[in-house]
């Protein structure tokens, strides 16, 4: 971004910038840009968000792209009115005959058990990602790692492949129907998942994890990238696994998300977990 400002565009195009930004980072950068927008008051910014009130409050101009692939041009009211209603969870039971340990461990006086969800804060930089690499390898070698950058998760050249590398043995109907569970395309299964958008490669990610069946799941920025509805599904499929007895361990910036669904929420501070109330 400051290599940006500092070419002084006549047009900043903005595509999700604080995706993966803490709360601290996100107010810094929104302030950022309105410095260059009121210096700078020629220049025209088209930024994309799915979390935007910040913005919101300051645009000259609100377009909501629907679901139907239709732009609307709104006041912020209107725009309000519209998004202002989530989808209902809506968990499905699930029976286990899965026998594992119910108490796992302590790790700096913070118990990880099974058939809980466990979310972590933290801001950029104090080692999120790698207290959640460390737990991988301390809680059991039994896990799925769904980590920050989705494509890491890619080994093959198609969707369907990709599916079928992790779960073997589905059949075509198996995974049409994963793929709607997900949100996915049924056009997306013959392409390259590199060529998947952003949103679409991280509930990919998701579900290449989710299909393993392991015991436990950790999860790094599972919601980023994700309109309100899919965030939603995101939750439903995490509160579906904890009924069938998974650990889940979930780091986040996103607090509201964190408290729809945490059993327990610890911040990561000064090389320590420090539990939050829920």
């Amino acid at each position: 971004m400051a290599s940006l400002f500092a070419s002084e565009p006549e047009v900043l195009l903005l595509d999700e910038p604080t995706a993966f930004l803490d709360g601290k980072a996100k107010e810094f950068f929104y302030k950022a840009v309105l410095n260059f927008r009121s210096n700078h008051p020629t220049a025209t910014i088209v930024l994309t968000e799915h979390e935007n009130e910040e913005f919101l409050r300051e645009a000259d101009q609100i377009w909501h792209f629907t679901a139907d692939k239709t732009v609307q041009a709104l006041t912020l009211q209107e725009y309000r009115m519209q998004t202002s209603e989530l989808l209902p969870l809506v968990p499905q039971n699930f029976t286990s005959d899965r026998i594992w340990p119910q108490k796992m461990v302590d790790f700096h006086n913070c118990e990880f058990v099974s058939g809980t969800i466990v979310c972590i804060f933290g801001e950029n930089g104090v080692g999120k990602t790698t207290l959640l690499r460390a737990l991988a390898k301390y809680l059991t070698p039994n896990l799925a790692y769904i980590a920050q950058n989705p494509e890491a998760h890619f080994l093959t050249q198609s969707v369907r492949a990709e599916i079928l590398l992790s779960q073997k043995g589905l059949s075509n109907a198996q995974v049409e129907a994963l793929l709607g569970q997900f949100s996915l395309p049924l056009s997306a299964l013959d392409r390259s998942p590199f060529l998947l958008s952003e949103g679409e490669k991280r509930r990919l990610s998701i579900l290449l994890g989710v299909i393993l069946d392991k015991p436990v799941l950790l999860y790094d920025e599972p919601t980023f990238g994700q309109d309100r509805a899919r965030r939603t599904m995101i939750e439903n499929t995490i509160l579906n696994l904890r009924m069938k007895n998974t650990l889940q361990v979930v780091l986040t910036h996103n607090e509201t998300f964190a408290k729809k669904i945490a059993d327990k929420i610890y911040r990561l501070e000064g090389g320590k977990l420090w539990e939050q109330e829920p």
